[in-house]
């Protein structure tokens, strides 16, 4: 360190004359001892700083290392613990040290299992056993006491024997009956729990399917009241409207028919307006031009040009609206000019926001944080399950689309069917359709509209009213008809959909008043019959007039003859 450059003699201060060689040598000695003091300091703390740092690294290290080995464990399974627990078990310890614990599991699960079904069947085969045994023992005591005793009548107590062991062999027939009854309820039960989840689950999903129809067709119940209380409201405003723009009608024509009149009057006395008698200041009077007016013609039009330039420019139909124009143009730029000042404030706070964004981002990034990749996992967990969510539910939406007009087709081909069903008579529809048919005869009174058909809306009862029509119908069908069975098959048909078809009567309605009922439209450029009559006539006013008014060069060669 040159502790004699002019920052280091800036810090110490020796700038002074007053200062000896040896003063400035005392000063520089304690200087360098004040320095190599402070490197000493500095050198220790460092490597004491540099120990416990490498401390930290070994302790993070092995603890790396043990949560690295833990995470192994859980994923797939401590191998040592395995190892230990089949200590005991020599083969199975060779045979599957080395595999997930899993497997170990799933191979003592089968060994069980194999040795259960062994143990059945030899307690099975021990009691098939036994009872040859027993039958066996019995056969011989049976011979013996034939040896013994034969010719004699049996014994009372081998009767009761026999019965004991008659009632022992019931017992056990019928215990076995029970386990094997009881077995298989066992299996039945647990068969009907799965058809029960199944079922409650199918039964849930139909139930949400005719709560989501049901208020779809409340809501387009709902929609229709609106639409047609909508339709009325309009109706009557376009009503007032009506009657508000035929009283203006009328007060136009009313106005048109005085304007008309003026107008007539006014030609019919144009002609004692003018004045008959010889005037002398009849004559054109010509005014000479000066020099001012014919500057300040070309003034005005230099100016005129300019404005029509101006209008041009501005897109107006006046010179009125030039200024107002310009006005408002001044304004938007000034406007526009505030707005592109913020909006480059914002852009420079934005850049500024998106740098540091940029450098929190790339720390975040390249920093070994435990919780950033376990938050990354989780986040595109979530938002592969949001999209799957997304997917299902529109899958779900189109599906429920696709069933909505299947069905809407279906009931207008039910409803359809049954009108044309219609004609067909049953046992039980006679008085019905009897009663249908009364009401279509008689004449609707002035005023009176008929109401609509009604529709059946529910499938159901569409199909269980078609079902006796159609079995009516194929019933009575016959095989294919030819020529001119064919031909009055046909017109048959006809007159049945004519009489069977409602008929409608048109009557006399009263007519409601036009706006153009009393209002006669006329073209002003099409001049009409009095109107010429009008013009003839003052141009023959006219000419007549000519003769009395005397020409203007008559007028100013008067005088001269007089003089």
């Amino acid at each position: 360190m040159n502790m004699l450059s002019a920052k280091k003699i800036r810090l110490h201060g020796m700038q002074s004359t007053r200062w000896t060689t040896k003063d400035k040598l005392t000063q520089y000695k304690g200087l360098i001892n004040l320095y190599t003091r402070d490197r000493k300091i500095l050198s220790c703390d460092s490597a004491i700083a540099r120990k416990k740092q490498l401390k930290e690294i070994k302790q993070l290290r092995k603890d790396i290392k043990d949560n690295r080995a833990e995470l192994d464990n859980a994923i797939q399974g401590d191998r040592q613990k395995l190892r230990n627990a089949l200590a005991e078990h020599r083969d199975l310890q060779l045979g599957f040290q080395n595999l997930p614990p899993i497997r170990v599991i799933d191979h003592l699960h089968q060994g069980n299992f194999n040795q259960r079904k062994l143990l059945d069947r030899m307690n099975y085969r021990m009691k098939q056993k036994t009872q040859t045994l027993i039958s066996l023992k019995l056969e011989l005591a049976e011979l013996e006491d034939r040896l013994i005793y034969e010719g004699v009548e049996p014994l009372p107590i081998e009767e009761q024997a026999q019965t004991v062991t008659g009632k022992v062999q019931d017992a056990i027939l019928k215990k076995e009956a029970a386990i094997a009854v009881r077995a298989t309820y066992k299996n039945i039960l647990n068969i009907l729990k799965k058809d029960s989840i199944y079922f409650d689950v199918v039964l849930g999903t139909l139930k949400y399917d005719s709560f989501v129809q049901s208020k779809c067709m409340i809501r387009t119940t709902e929609l229709g009241q609106l639409a047609t209380e909508y339709l009325d409201d309009r109706k009557q405003e376009f009503k007032e409207l009506e009657r508000i723009v035929k009283r203006d009608m009328k007060a136009r024509e009313q106005s048109l028919k005085i304007v008309r009149k003026e107008v007539a009057d006014l030609t019919t006395n144009m002609g004692t307006l003018i004045r008959r008698d010889s005037d002398i200041n009849l004559g054109k009077v010509v005014v000479p031009r000066s020099s001012d007016d014919v500057a300040l013609e070309q003034e005005l039009e230099n100016i005129q040009k300019i404005l029509k330039t101006l209008q041009e420019t501005t897109y107006v139909s006046s010179f009125e609206d030039i200024c107002p124009c310009l006005q408002e143009q001044q304004k938007q730029s000034k406007r526009l000019q505030e707005l592109l000042k913020k909006s480059k404030n914002d852009r420079d706070i934005l850049l500024k926001k998106k740098d540091h964004a940029d450098k929190m981002y790339t720390t975040l990034l390249y920093t070994m944080n435990s919780t950033t990749f376990e938050y990354k996992a989780e986040k595109q967990k979530l938002l592969n399950d949001i999209q799957a969510q997304i997917n299902r539910k529109d899958d779900l939406k189109e599906l429920m689309l696709q069933q909505g007009a299947l069905l809407a087709r279906v009931r207008a081909a039910l409803q359809q069917l049954n009108q044309k069903c219609a004609i067909i008579k049953g046992k039980d529809t006679k008085a019905d359709t009897k009663g249908a048919k009364s009401p279509r005869k008689a004449p609707t009174s002035a005023g009176a509209v008929l109401p609509p058909p009604y529709f059946e809306e529910d499938g159901i009862k569409i199909i269980d009213q078609l079902i006796p029509k159609l079995t009516i119908l194929v019933n009575n069908a016959m095989g294919p008809l030819e020529g001119e069975k064919k031909d009055q098959a046909y017109k048959f048909f006809q007159a049945l959909q004519s009489s069977t078809c409602t008929s409608v009567t048109l009557e006399d309605e009263e007519v409601e008043e036009s706006l153009l009922s009393d209002i006669v439209i006329e073209d002003a450029s099409v001049p009409t019959y009095n109107d010429i009559k009008a013009k003839s006539k003052q141009i023959v006013e006219i000419a007549t007039m000519e003769d009395d008014i005397p020409p203007a060069a008559q007028v100013k060669k008067k005088p001269k003859s007089n003089k």
